[in-house]
């Protein structure tokens, strides 16, 4: 089998897999020694390094496969095709399900063509992924009265002990089977339409993005558990990209021992100047976190990543926050299971004091009167939030106290910069007293942030 290994590349490229052209080269020299059946498992070898990029190459990869030797009828399966054509829709089932029941690859995927004849309709030039298409075919055969037929297979006996444990496998056995048919109506529905638009364009709407680009306001709850894997492994590699940036010429004051020492080799003129090291103080990192709604998964991620970052600053402090601020830094530095500790928070209605409803205005107002005070032109204050009020006061005064007294305030908003002036966003009332306000709706985009600005 045969791949477009470059159009696949550029794909993979676009979602942040890094591709090499070396490796671009070494694809297509081990795609021409393998035989179609391990063509995939060379692909994972050389152009993916973990389990998320393999993810994302497994959702692609088959949209530049050239299929052309499979769909011309090999193995007999053009007659076995043409027989089916003549079934109504009981007889094809029965045909699946023996096929499923034999794990006969040829004929599951002769069963799932049939099934996509006969069910899906495929608009030309629409820009969908296929997931539709792909359930409506895949419901037409019945899976839960196929799963039922299967699993009523494995012979029972009431005076085997290990009866129940052999139920257990064989009811995982039916299900991986009826995935097999699953992904055979798949690869069948995006086969077409790549044939209507084109791999490049299917490739667009069906991609696997990695947890890195994975929206913080639409995530789901799998996309939730793939990111704190990443966020566990974020705060040291965050580390090394921060000390990677420290490592440049440094602009300390002459060190005239050391110059004069190296010049003694240029002839006493010092061609080589030494620098002390610079040794900047470490700034303070106050963190105010909108846990309102749909941000709340935002802020406690972003939260998360402040204190794996403490050692970065002197001091973090965060506070959570709806209608007014709690402090809940020793909650967070002692912990270690985000959920956990966001349970906790909701439990105790930490950021609760009114009504429950977001108000910025009154959060800078008491934050102000409590904690403004201890701030210092060392001190940087992270907002995070959307800057939605419900309509209500801004107090932009109390916020713009804040930025005088701290030396540096940013804002992180995980909305789109494009949703910013509508409704009851206070965006454009804050932005005048921020150092900066950023769009931040991934953790691609809030490590940029940390390595660029919060240092």
């Amino acid at each position: 089998m045969s791949y477009d290994v470059l159009g696949l590349a550029q794909h993979l490229r676009s979602i942040g897999v890094p591709v090499s052209t070396e490796e671009i080269r070494d694809t297509y020299a081990a795609l021409a020694v393998v035989g179609a059946e391990r063509a995939m498992l060379a692909l994972e070898m050389v152009l993916v390094k973990d389990d998320e990029a393999r993810r994302a190459l497994a959702s692609i990869a088959p949209l530049f496969a050239d299929t052309a030797a499979e769909t011309a009828g090999t193995d007999g399966s053009d007659v076995v095709a043409r027989h089916l054509r003549g079934l109504d829709q009981d007889s094809l089932r029965e045909f699946a399900r023996t096929a499923l029941s034999r794990r006969d690859a040829v004929a599951t995927t002769v069963a799932a063509h049939e099934l996509v004849e006969r069910h899906v309709t495929i608009q030309p030039g629409a820009p969908v992924a296929g997931n539709v298409h792909v359930m409506k075919a895949y419901r037409a055969v019945g899976p839960d009265r196929l799963r039922d037929e299967l699993e009523g297979e494995l012979p029972r006996s009431d005076h085997d002990p290990l009866s129940s444990l052999r139920a257990r496998l064989w009811r995982d056995e039916v299900d991986r089977r009826l995935e097999v048919l699953r992904q055979a109506i798949e690869t069948e529905v995006r086969r077409r339409l790549v044939h209507d638009r084109g791999a490049s364009s299917v490739a667009d709407a069906v991609r696997a993005g990695l947890p890195e680009d994975v929206d913080f306001l639409t995530a789901s709850t799998q996309d939730i558990l793939r990111l704190s894997s990443v966020m566990d492994t974020l705060p040291s590699r965050l580390e090394r990209r921060l000390a990677h940036a420290a490592a440049r010429p440094p602009d300390g004051r002459l060190d005239i021992r050391r110059t004069l020492r190296a010049s003694m080799a240029t002839g006493g003129v010092p061609a080589r100047p030494a620098f002390h090291p610079r040794r900047p103080p470490k700034p303070g990192l106050v963190v105010l976190a909108d846990i309102s709604g749909s941000v709340a998964s935002f802020a406690r991620f972003t939260l998360s990543l402040a204190h794996g970052l403490h050692r970065r600053f002197h001091s973090v402090r965060s506070f959570v926050f709806v209608d007014g601020p709690d402090e809940v830094s020793d909650l967070l530095h002692d912990s270690t299971d985000l959920r956990r500790t966001a349970a906790h928070i909701d439990a105790h209605r930490l950021g609760v004091h009114l009504d429950g409803h977001s108000d910025y205005g009154r959060t800078f107002q008491q934050f102000w009167r409590s904690c403004g005070h201890q701030l210092d032109p060392s001190t940087i204050v992270m907002v995070l939030g959307d800057a939605r009020g419900n309509y209500r006061d801004a107090q932009e005064d109390c916020l713009k106290a804040i930025a005088r007294r701290a030396g540096r305030v940013f804002w992180l908003s995980p909305e789109r910069k494009a949703t910013w002036h509508d409704g009851d966003c206070l965006i454009d009332t804050y932005q005048p007293h921020c150092s900066g306000v950023f769009e931040v709706r991934n953790i691609r985009q809030l490590e940029e942030f940390v390595v660029r600005h919060a240092r």
